[in-house]
């Protein structure tokens, strides 16, 4: 264990920081050693307890490695009291003669098994999330359920049954669960962050939490191309955020942005991940492409050249590999830029979905009525869009579109 200092009241403030600062790499070293997800949050909220009664005595000089040692011993104990240490692994059971404390260095394997087992296939997408953003991103329950949406107790509630469910599949490690999950996951995370436009430092502070999580998962397997496009595709977008309100807090949609309010660092971090993307890609995959479409219309709109003919291409490439119906609903748009917006209303209908529910299917329908000037239909739809869409920015900018509609 490390060496211990002096007594100091900061001990409070010390557990904080490291709590803040390596929570998240503790559960992935924990997890990899102990094989379970449970067994090791358990194990690091009992290091945790313990720190708080003997760190106001003498504060050790490595509290991440005393943290990290101290839940290896609490695992071994429940499991020495539940079961007379018959079910440890050898790894647990020797783990004192192969502990490093120097520091804690978490391999590129640990973190992608932490990402696999927080996507296990058997869970539901809202527990996926609340796992990665918990376990990964390191937030707590509190900060989730404010940027879902939810009450506190549902977050709460939605790891207690994942991890009851994770429980008693102890044989998987995580190893099956496919990467797509953890992919699809990290995008809902990064949206909810995206589309709240008026969500203020929270949001943001959401959608930097997913990017760091795409990120650690390009670094934990950076031979999967499909996790370097979402990164990529992340990043363009985030390029955006400055440019979607006015300093009045007013939607700006896109082909109305002012292209130098776009975060350059953010749009040069893009591409640099396309290039990752594209030299370990085959073929294009669905996220590819969509980041392919965004850089192309962001290129477009910085050269102020026309770019429909090259995006229609993307989108029938997209929705040939995509079962997305939403992906059919771009490239109808497209469509309608260059044949028309009657051949884009066509296309809409044309879609083998219900799409009814959504408001970007109504809003694409009332875009392309209201330039066939059908005014009737136009209202119609932007009605039913405004009943689906939350409050915010966006919904003041389609109620402004439905106000200035003919009656």
């Amino acid at each position: 264990m490390s060496r211990p200092t002096e007594r100091s009241d900061g001990a409070p403030a010390i557990l904080k920081a490291a709590w803040a600062d390596h929570r998240v790499p503790l559960m992935a070293a924990l997890t990899a050693k102990l094989g379970d997800l449970e067994t090791a949050e358990d194990a690091l909220a009992e290091a945790a307890l313990r720190a708080h009664r003997s760190w106001t005595a003498a504060i050790p000089s490595n509290p991440c490695g005393w943290l990290y040692r101290v839940a290896l011993n609490a695992a071994r104990d429940g499991q020495r009291r539940s079961a007379r240490h018959a079910g440890a692994s050898p790894a647990l059971k020797h783990h004192q003669r192969t502990t490093q404390l120097d520091g804690l260095d978490v391999s590129p394997d640990a973190r992608l098994a932490l990402f696999r087992r927080c996507a296990d296939p058997s869970l539901s997408s809202e527990q996926r999330i609340a796992l990665m953003l918990f376990h990964l991103a390191g937030l707590d329950c509190a900060a989730i359920a404010k940027a879902f949406l939810v009450r506190e107790v549902a977050i709460h509630q939605r790891l207690s049954r994942a991890r009851k469910k994770l429980k008693g599949e102890k044989g998987n490690d995580g190893g099956t669960a496919d990467l797509s999950a953890v992919r699809s996951a990290l995008e809902v995370i990064y949206l909810q962050s995206y589309r709240n436009i008026g969500g203020g430092v929270e949001a943001e502070a959401l959608g930097r939490d997913a990017l760091h999580l795409a990120g650690a998962l390009c670094e934990a397997g950076p031979d999967e191309p499909e996790s370097w496009a979402l990164l990529a595709l992340m990043h363009l977008l985030e390029a955006r955020r400055p440019a979607r309100l006015t300093d009045e807090g007013d939607f700006v949609p896109f082909d109305r942005q002012d292209v130098g309010d776009w975060s350059a660092p953010h749009l040069r971090a893009g591409a640099a991940a396309m290039r990752r993307a594209a030299s370990r890609a085959e073929r294009a995959e669905p996220y590819g492409l969509r980041a392919q479409v965004e850089l192309t219309r962001i290129i477009a709109r910085q050269k102020g050249e026309p770019c429909d003919a090259a995006l229609l291409a993307l989108h029938d490439r997209l929705v040939a590999l995509t079962t997305s119906p939403f992906a059919a609903v771009d490239r109808a748009l497209v469509l309608a830029r260059l044949d028309g917006a009657r051949a884009g209303l066509d296309a809409l209908d044309g879609i083998d979905a219900d799409l009814s529910g959504h408001a970007g299917w109504h809003l694409a329908k009332a875009e392309l009525h209201t330039r066939l000037g059908e005014a009737p239909q136009a209202r119609l739809h932007l009605k039913a869009a405004l009943t689906l869409m939350e409050e915010g920015a966006e919904k003041a900018f389609v109620a402004t579109k439905l106000d200035s509609l003919p009656a």
